[in-house]
Parts: C-alpha cells; structure tokens; sequence
C-alpha cells in the first residue's frame, strides 16, 4: 500500500511537473514571440524610414537641379521655356537604384516629360495601379504640401508584370516650373529582409525550447532562468545590431546630405561663374567633392565621333591634388582602343565602379599607367545623346563608391554640362554680338563712304548737264558730255561693285567659263587703263609669258575685273610719275589645266603689315584717310579675292609703307583646243567692227514702257541700220507680234512692265500656233541683273539677256549671235 501511494505521488509530481514545463515552455514562447513581433516591427520601422529618407533624397537632388536652373531664368541668362526644357532633358537621364525613374508633371495632370519610358507627353491623372488605385492624384495631392508627402501604391515589375508589388513614391511641387517632381523605389527587399530576420529569430527560439524541453524538473528553474537570461542576451545583441545598422544608414544618409549640400555649393559657384569662363567654377567643384569623396583627381571627358565613325573622348576639365599629378602627355582617346567596353556601359547608362583589379586586362593595362588603385566613371547625357562621362580616381586605396554617392555625383555632372551649355550659348552670343558690331560699324562706315562715292558723280552729271545745257558753242557742250560720259562710267561701276558684293554673300556669285585669247584680254585691260596712266604722266610696261597659250578657257570678264581692279589701284595710289608693272607668267600645266600667275607692282604709298590684315575684308580699304583721299568703295579687293578662288588660285599682297606694293594673284584656266575654220569665221564675226546700216533691211520690236528708255535704244542703235518699232507694254508686244510675225526678226523685251510683264508677254509669244514665234530671238533688256533673273529670262523663252543701263558694245555682241551673216566680211 505504502507502495503504491508512493508510485501514486511520483506519479503526480512529474504529472505536475510536466504540466509546468508545459506551462512554463508556453509562456516562454508567447513571451519569444511577442518579443520578436517587437523587434520585427522595430526593423522594419528603421527600413522603412530609411527607404522614405533615401526617396525624398533623390527629389531634392532633382530640385536642387530645378533651382539651378531657375536662378538662371533669375538672372536673365536663359527664358523660362528654355530652362524647363533644359531641365527636362537632364532629368530624363536620371535613374536612382534599379528602378527609381524621375518623373515630372504639371498639376493638372498633363505634359508628362518622363514616367518610366513609355507615358511621355500622356496625361497620366486618371491612372491607377495594379489594384485601381489612382495614385498618380494622390501623389499630385501630396506634393502640394509643404514638405512634399509620400504615397503608397502597388505595381508590377518589368521583369515580372503579372506580380504587382508594393511602391513607395515621394513628391513634391517645384512652384517656379509649375511642376511636381516625384520619384518611387519598390519595397519588396523591405519585406525579403524582414522576413529573413524573422526566420533567424524563430531558429533561435526552437533551439531554446529544445533546450528547455530536454531539461528535468529539478533543472526547471534553472532552465528558465537560463532561458530568460538567453532571451534578454538575445534581445540585447538584437539591439546592439539593430542600433549598430541605424547608426550606419544614418551616418551613410548623413554623409549623402553632406555631399548634395556641396553639390549644391557647387552649382551656386557655377551660376555666380562668368557665363564666358566657368573654368574657375568647375575646377572648385571638382577641388570641393573631390574632397568629400576622398580621391586624387576627377575629370570631365567630352566625346567626340571623327570622320573615320569612330568615338573618342577628350580631357575638357581637370582637377587633380600635388603627389597624384596627371602627367600623361595625350588628352584624346580612342574608346576602341583604350576602353573598348566602357562606349557601351556608358551609353547605355550602366557606370564603371571598382577596383582596377577588377577591369578587364585592356582596361586595367591602360589605366595602370597613371597608378589608379579604384575609379567611378559615370556617363552624361545632354539631349538624349552621349556626351561623356565624368570621372573619379582614387590611387591609394582599393574600394566601390556608394550607391547613394554615385546618383549625387551623376547629378553634380550633369550641372557641370548644365554650366558648359551655359557657357558655350553665351560664347556664341558673344562673338555674334561682336560680329554684329563689327558688321554694323564696317556697313556704316561703307554707307558714308557710298554717298560719297555716288554723290560726286551724281554732282558731276547734273552740273555738267546744265552747264551743256547753257553752252552756247558745240566744243563746251562736247566738254560736257565727256564729263558726263565719264562721271556715268564712274557711278555704273560703284553700282556693279555693289551688285558683285551682294551676290558674294548671298553665295550667287557665279563664272561663265569661254573660250578667249589670255593676250588679246590684257590687251583690251591696258588699252582702258593706259588713258587713266597718261593723265599721271606714270610709265607702264606689261609682260606677258610666251608659254602661256594663245587660247584658255575661263571667264575672260571676271579675269578683266580683277586686272583691271589691280591695275586701278596701283594708278589711284602711285603719285605722278611713278612706275606700274603687269606680268603675267606661266606656272605650268597639269591634264590640261594651265596655272598662271599675274602680279600688278607699283611705287606708290605702300601698304603697313596692320593694314594688310584688312584689304580682302568687304567693306574696307587700308585706313579710313584712304577713302577720304582717293574714294572708292573698299569692295574691289573682296571681289577680286572671291574671283580668284573661285577660278582655283589665291590672292596676296607684298608690301612696306611708303614703299610701293606688289599684290599677285593665281588662277587655273583649261587650255582650248586648237581653232577650226569655222571657229576662225566665229572670230572674223567677233573682230568685225559693225559699219554703218549693217542691219538694214532686218526688223525689231521693243516692248519698252519708259519712253525715255526706247528714245535710248532708238539713239544708239540708230547708226547700224536697224528697223525699229516700239511698244509701251507686253500686251501690245504680243498684239503686235500676232498681226505680224513675218514682219520682226528679233524682239527686244523689257521685264518691268505694266499690264503685261516681259515674262508674261515672251510665254505667250512662244505659245502661239505660228511657226516663227517659236524661233524668233527674244532678249531681255532689263535692270535686272542678278543670276537668278537672268535664268528666269532663260527658263520663260528667251534667247539672251542685256543688262541696263545699255552698253553699245554688249547690244552688239547680241545682235552678232542673233544676226552673223550682217557681220561677216569677205577676207582681202
């Protein structure tokens, strides 16, 4: 019995005992597990705040740029538009983290510049996510807060779209820009860390109830007591390691706060920077972050794709410290060459972040010669192209930079190209401005001087018209017209000067390549200036190369403009008496292209190194006393020198003052095949000289509106015979012509007419059902003298094109075209 009631007693004790193990362990556990929900919650409320820090981090580095920009719009250095724009093309190349986009929004909603890479230019405010809801107002709500305000909303990610996950997005509005700027970062790792930390926390617990559940009844005390003491030391080293990682994101957060205020310090030295010289400016910011970031040299490389397609990169900017000093010779790479894997991780948007160990054996073989130990490149983008990249080297120690760093100093250069931009607009402005000044200055003074030159022979005309007019013996009024012939010549060529200029900078200066005796042309040139020499009592003498063929082909009349614009000049600028020299010599000859060389030598005023600099300038002659002295309009050198590269040769002068002047000039002229007899009748027609009735017998029509304009026509061409009759304007032209095509040989065509322009008039003569008016010649005889007219005259239907004011000499060059057989005279 005592037995018994002592089995019976064990019995309940270890029942009992049991029952408080059991007890024991559960309470144990309830108390483990309301400790791991604390610290659960503890861990993620130190990740979340620290993903809501590292967002609002990445709008304010934006608003930052934003502010960059305004306080140029502030300043007047850039309009508001453009700003935006600018500041839109930056962000657009922002990414933080694996998808962190930027995106900007007007309020309402509309002008999307950037939501991840499909929405650009989509109102996005009626947009939901993975589970309908309407984030994007709500984001758009929040940032009209002060501060800016968060927003949470579910989306799927590009390499799994059919599992949404959960999104924070931060944002904030950009007042100046009427923008919200805003960003979002998924928090997926928030929960894949958490759940880790759990799962640690429930190991450990496992282990300490196993413990526990092995331990007897007389250990039950010290069990627990050695499970209360296990869990606080392990609820204490929980701390330790979750104070230890607060400490580290805050000092890491703490450190990127720290570096976006120098960037910002950064970009204030770049917009207090003269816009023309933000070498400076640059070079402080590299010398600030350089600092911070603690490295040996950061550059800025611009790209640069040569002719031969393959892309380069050049040092644009440099900062380095003393014992690290960059002393590589070369400044231009070729990617291929030196990098070949950097052109595309960079254009791509990727960076180059690490140790030199580990690049591949090209690039750690280059770079190994300027004793780099770890680098940063990250890559720039302006206006969605790759313009480089910017660069950091650390020579002392092996390490990867930061995440968080690598977004602040991708933001910092894209800044520096900001500042760039910046300063090559301004750049460009000023040497327009300057320009413009020049141009203005030069045109004004080239406006004085025209009056002047257009005047005094306006002056010479008039008052040598009336005193013709008040002579009362023919030998005073043949003095007159003389000197109206001459002032007229004088005007006729300022007016064509002008003319020849202005084709020159509207790029319609053009050649009329001919077959022409070289020495007959220079014959012709001395013929004209020899009066002009012996009224100087100067001496003269031209020598003409004996190999230079007899016949070249080129334009002969532009040839003779810049002779004659030499020779002028040296007769203007040589005192009485002086000596003038033409020589023409033959350089050689290559598959039929002849290289000649003329040079003009004078003993006059001489021209001074500074004044030389100017002569070929449009606009300009050697000093202004120069045009008050001899006239003339300083635009026959520009001329001259556009003629001569245009005919493949080139243009110079040699010279001392008070020491005469030599200006020279080459040109390539083909050499012309050997005549033939009918090319020898062509010349007998073109050496003819018209006698008196030569045309008679032959008929024209003038269509002419000026009546003292067909009085001129009917004057001059009265000695040679020529029938002439006239009409006020084209609809009487074709009228007339219509009556009587057998009647007129040739027509004379005005273009400037009323009722009927001489365009309208040649179309319709040429489209009437009568054999002859498709044949018959029609010239043009007009003011209107640039090429483009001249080949409007040609595309109408007419044969050829005389300029006005009329020359005799240049009617009858086209009445011989149109009429030979008048000219040809029997050899004797």
């Amino acid at each position: 019995m005592r037995s018994l009631n002592v089995l019976k007693l064990i019995s309940n004790t270890l029942l009992n005992s049991l029952v408080i193990v059991v007890t024991l362990l559960a309470i144990v556990m309830i108390n483990m597990g309301m400790i791991e929900k604390t610290n659960l919650r503890q861990q993620e409320t130190v990740l979340r705040a620290d993903y809501d820090l590292l967002i609002k981090t990445q709008v304010e580095s934006v608003v930052s740029l934003l502010n960059f920009y305004n306080a140029r719009v502030l300043s007047g250095d850039l309009p508001l538009e453009a700003a935006k724009k600018y500041a839109a093309d930056v962000i657009r190349e922002l990414r933080f983290g694996y998808d962190g986009y930027f995106w900007v929004d007007k309020p309402d909603g509309e002008n999307v510049v950037l939501f991840g890479t499909d929405a650009e230019g989509i109102n996005r405010l009626e947009a939901v996510d993975s589970k309908g809801f309407a984030y994007i107002s709500v984001l758009i709500g929040e940032a009209m807060k002060p501060e800016g305000g968060y927003t949470d909303y579910y989306f799927p990610k590009p390499d799994d779209p059919a599992l949404p996950l959960p999104k924070r997005g931060y944002s904030r509005y950009f007042e100046p820009f009427d923008w919200v700027v805003g960003t979002g970062n998924y928090v997926d790792d928030i929960d894949a860390a958490l759940d880790k930390f759990a799962k640690e926390m429930r190991a450990d617990n496992l282990a300490a109830i196993f413990l526990m559940g092995g331990v007897t009844l007389v250990l039950l005390v010290i069990s627990m007591a050695t499970t209360i003491y296990l869990a606080n030391k392990r609820s204490r080293h929980e701390e330790k390691q979750l104070e230890a990682l607060v400490y580290e994101r805050t000092v890491e957060l703490n450190q990127q706060y720290a570096l976006m205020g120098l960037v910002n310090d950064a970009a204030a030295l770049l917009l207090e920077s003269d816009p023309a010289d933000y070498s400076d400016a640059i070079g402080g910011g590299m010398e600030m972050l350089a600092g911070w970031v603690d490295v040996s040299r950061v550059y800025v490389w611009q790209n640069n794709r040569k002719d031969d397609g393959k892309l380069y990169y050049r040092l644009a900017h440099l900062w380095e410290n003393g014992r690290d000093a960059w002393t590589h010779a070369e400044r231009e790479f070729q990617y291929e060459d030196t990098l070949p894997r950097w052109e595309g991780v960079l254009s791509g948007g990727g960076c180059v972040n690490g140790t030199l160990d580990d690049l591949p054996s090209k690039e750690r073989l280059h770079l190994a010669q300027y004793n780099i130990k770890s680098l940063l490149a990250v890559p720039i983008f302006l206006k969605e192209e790759f313009w480089g990249f910017v660069s950091f080297d650390d020579c002392h120690r092996q390490r990867v930079f930061p995440e968080g760093e690598v977004n602040i100093l991708r933001s910092w250069g894209l800044l520096v190209i900001g500042a760039i931009q910046r300063g090559e607009i301004a750049l460009d402005m000023q040497q327009t401005l300057n320009k413009l000044e020049i141009a203005n200055s030069a045109k004004s003074v080239f406006l004085a001087n025209m009056s002047h030159e257009m005047r005094t022979p306006m002056n010479a005309i008039i008052g040598m018209t009336s005193i013709g007019l008040s002579a009362a013996d023919a030998e005073r009024m043949r003095y007159c017209f003389t000197k109206i012939e001459g002032a007229s010549k004088h005007l006729l060529g300022v007016i064509n000067d002008i003319l020849d200029m202005s084709k020159i900078e509207a790029n319609k200066f053009d050649l009329s390549p001919v077959e022409f005796d070289f020495e007959k042309m220079l014959q012709h040139v001395t013929d004209v200036i020899n009066f002009r020499v012996d009224e100087k009592r100067q001496k003269f003498t031209a020598r003409i190369d004996g190999a230079i063929p007899k016949t070249l082909t080129g334009d002969d009349h532009r040839l003779t403009q810049v002779i004659t614009n030499l020779l002028s000049n040296a007769v203007k600028f040589t005192p009485e008496e002086g000596i003038i020299s033409l020589d023409a010599r033959f350089l050689g000859e290559e598959d039929g292209v002849c290289a000649i060389r003329v040079s003009v030598t004078d003993t006059g005023i001489g021209i001074s190194p500074e004044q030389q600099d100017r002569l070929f300038h449009s606009f300009a002659q050697a000093e202004s006393s120069t045009t008050r002295k001899f006239g003339g309009t300083g635009l026959g050198l520009k001329i001259s020198k556009s003629i001569v590269e245009m005919m493949g040769g080139e243009i110079w002068v040699e010279s001392e003052l008070g020491k005469g002047a030599a200006f020279a000039f080459t040109v390539q002229l083909e050499r012309a095949p050997d005549k033939s007899a009918a090319d020898a009748v062509d010349e007998q027609i073109e050496d003819a000289q018209p006698d008196a009735d030569v045309f008679a017998g032959f008929h024209a029509l003038l269509a002419e509106d000026v009546e003292l304009n067909r009085e001129i026509v009917l004057a001059l061409l009265e000695p040679v015979g020529l029938s002439i009759d006239c009409a006020e304007n084209g609809a009487v032209a074709v009228r007339m012509f219509s009556e009587a095509p057998d009647k007129y040989d040739m027509i004379f065509m005005d273009l400037q007419m009323p009722e009927m322009d001489g365009y309208e008039a040649t179309r319709h003569i040429r489209e009437m059902d009568i054999p002859k008016a498709k044949t018959v010649p029609i010239l043009a005889m007009t003011a209107n003298v640039f090429r483009e007219d001249v080949e409007k005259c040609l595309e109408t239907g007419m044969n050829a094109h005389i300029g006005k004011p009329l020359e005799f000499d240049e009617i009858m060059d086209r009445l011989r075209a149109c009429f030979p057989e008048a000219f040809v005279k029997p050899r004797r």
